[in-house]
């Protein structure tokens, strides 16, 4: 297992909450069994999409359509704040982290790329990061969001254009790989391990939608992908799907000559004992058949790419995620989840704004300083 303090503080979290008398459970450590050897290890989303993304009222229902992926970043020639920022990183001893971008952020236009601009300047704070502190990079884009790959249909709707699948793949491709290829080898992050193409795709109220509307396979994204990368000689590998944590396996298979890895993302998982259903259980049962699955092919690492409680909600500035139940919630999956054989694990997430979709940041000491958005 490669080394983490943040596995070490689940542990000590949940020694600290039982009763000092009596306890139900007992928690023993022998550091020469080992149990699970990770390909990844642990971290936290670091994003760097600045720009806003659309926010409605859905049905009286305030939503960001991006999610939290977006703000509260200082500014890149903030050093001060970048400093603090990076000091609670390595005190949280992060050394697996899922780093995010748009296309829209370095390819605005067809071919016309810009690597020098606000968010790009933060995504090298980032990966300067970690590549001094050798931290594993699992590179996402989470959406184009630029209009020039926007279905023609769906133009001139905000939140359509952001759910917008590219309209053109081998175009998309070669941009995205000419931006790995400037980042790995102009630019020497060779922190970049693993690449997604998309966040959360297959669902119906996800994104990257087909043109008629229907999410949009991400099969086509990766063979388009991997004959850039392959191209261009480029390092990284691919995974495959990140999105929900799906319990059963079904038509998967046909991702496998193209990535190296599979992903997952999991906010579901609620304590066994929560409605008296044995979710947690469950999704420790499924990991196992995906472990297996995994082995007999290549023996690609699992990853789950994001994770946290949705035990409160998700509604606009709840503190659901970050009280004391929920972290406790997510040590305890991280627990059960390396124990069953995962590989990597990444929590939403490492700075956040804390009014879109809850409190997700882990640096609350220092969100009103880096709160940089009304």
């Amino acid at each position: 297992m490669k080394a983490s303090n943040l596995y070490i503080l689940v542990i000590v979290l949940l020694v600290a909450c039982q009763p000092k008398s009596s306890p139900d459970v007992l928690i023993s450590i022998n550091p020469d069994q080992i149990i699970n050897t990770m390909q990844g290890g642990f971290g936290a989303s670091m994003h760097a999409i600045e720009d806003s993304l659309p926010v409605s009222t859905d049905g009286g229902k305030y939503r960001s359509w991006g999610g939290s992926v977006w703000g509260g970043n200082p500014q890149a020639e903030d050093s001060v704040r970048w400093n603090a920022i990076f000091k609670h990183a390595d005190w949280l001893g992060l050394d697996w982290c899922r780093v995010e971008i748009d296309h829209g952020m370095y390819e605005p236009e067809k071919g016309k790329f810009t690597f020098d601009n606000r968010e790009m300047r933060i995504l090298y704070r980032y990966l300067d990061y970690c590549q001094s502190r050798q931290v594993d990079v699992y590179f996402t884009e989470m959406w184009p969001d630029a209009k020039w790959l926007v279905h023609k249909n769906f133009l001139g709707d905000a939140v359509s254009e952001l759910r917008s699948a590219p309209n053109d793949f081998a175009a998309w491709a070669k941009g995205y790989a000419q931006l790995l290829n400037y980042l790995v080898n102009d630019r020497g992050y060779t922190c970049i391990k693993w690449v997604s193409v998309n966040n959360e795709p297959h669902e119906d109220w996800s994104w990257w939608k087909a043109a008629d509307g229907t999410p949009q396979d991400i099969l086509v994204g990766l063979q388009a992908m991997k004959t850039e990368m392959d191209t261009m000689n480029l390092p990284c590998k691919l995974v495959a799907t990140d999105a929900p944590f799906k319990y059963e396996i079904k038509d998967e298979a046909k991702y496998l000559p193209y990535i190296g890895a599979l992903a997952f993302h999991d906010y579901g998982s609620v304590f066994d004992w929560w409605t008296n259903k044995p979710y947690m259980q469950q999704t420790e049962t499924a990991l196992l058949k995906w472990k297996e699955f995994a082995r007999t092919n290549g023996n690609v690492p699992v990853f789950m790419a994001e994770f946290g409680s949705f035990l409160f909600g998700i509604v606009k500035d709840t503190d659901g995620p970050a009280r004391w139940i929920s972290l406790i919630h997510d040590a305890e999956l991280v627990i059960r989840l390396t124990n069953a054989g995962i590989d990597g694990m990444n929590r939403w997430s490492f700075i956040n704004r804390g009014d879109l979709d809850g409190h997700w940041q882990m640096i609350p000491d220092l969100y009103p300083l880096i709160l940089v958005r009304s």
